[in-house]
């Protein structure tokens, strides 16, 4: 029999009862997902173009390693089909329009969204991985071009043209008005605002060009996160000093 949440108490919220379903727990907050567990490990490149080798070969292993540390079963005390908070978290943080999910007819100016900013990579960066990237997922392509006449290379253009197809999805009022000559403020809260699986983060005043892989999520003790922990860093140094090739092409 399908599960319905009993919310009766709340029967004046029309929003709220109009978004029940059988079957479905009812989240309302994008905390639901961004609040769960996870382990984040982020790594130093010697420069953008060692970021963008780690970062592709890093990509066929952000779903093993989802799979492998699983922990997030339960929602409001209930158990879900899920067992990785992944899928929820993409779901409570996608803002996107109808039209931009594809289920109405894009009108003047609207461009398909195919996903959100809280996702599984859609594509690898580097411009020597191009031969495995065989999906041709959305971007914007007036931001593509502007970045094509500064020099930056097709697939690296792409990358960046996807994450500026979103405003962010978060951004504090003190940080609105900022000299972008002199702070890269805006920038880097679109780049944060997408959440992917595998983070291409921006070199800054303190820190060069840097990857973090998102996908693991916290175990019961310090050393199953430990051991985690590690195991990515050993891998990272064996991919980086024996040019390891990972790669699988993109829809696998």
């Amino acid at each position: 029999m399908p599960y319905g949440e009993d919310l009766s108490e709340y029967e004046d919220n029309e929003e709220m009862m109009k978004a029940l379903k059988p079957g479905h727990i009812y989240m309302d907050t994008k905390l639901f997902g961004v609040c769960c567990c996870v382990i984040q490990v982020t790594f130093q490149a010697a420069g953008v173009k060692e970021a963008a080798y780690l970062f592709d070969n890093f990509v066929p292993l952000t779903p093993i390693m989802a799979a492998l540390t699983a922990g997030s079963p339960i929602y409001r005390g209930l158990l879900s089909e899920f067992d990785s908070a992944w899928r929820p978290l993409s779901w409570s943080c996608d803002d996107r329009t109808r039209q931009e999910r594809g289920l109405e007819p894009l009108t003047e100016g609207k461009v398909l969204v195919d996903k959100t900013g809280f996702d599984s990579i859609g594509r690898y960066i580097s411009v020597d991985n191009q031969f495995y990237n065989d999906y041709d997922y959305c971007y914007d392509h007036r931001q593509y071009e502007l970045l094509k006449a500064e020099g930056i290379d097709e697939i690296m253009a792409k990358y960046v043209a996807h994450l500026l197809l979103k405003d962010p999805l978060n951004l504090r009022k003190e940080k609105i008005d900022q000299d972008i000559f002199k702070d890269s403020g805006h920038i880097q809260a679109i780049f944060n605002s997408n959440g992917h699986s595998l983070k291409l983060k921006l070199p800054d005043e303190k820190s060069g060009w840097k990857v973090e892989f998102r996908t693991m999520e916290d175990q019961l003790t310090d050393f199953e996160n430990a051991a985690l922990i590690v195991f990515l860093i050993l891998l990272n140094r064996a991919i980086v000093t024996l040019k390891l090739n990972l790669l699988i092409p993109i829809t696998k």
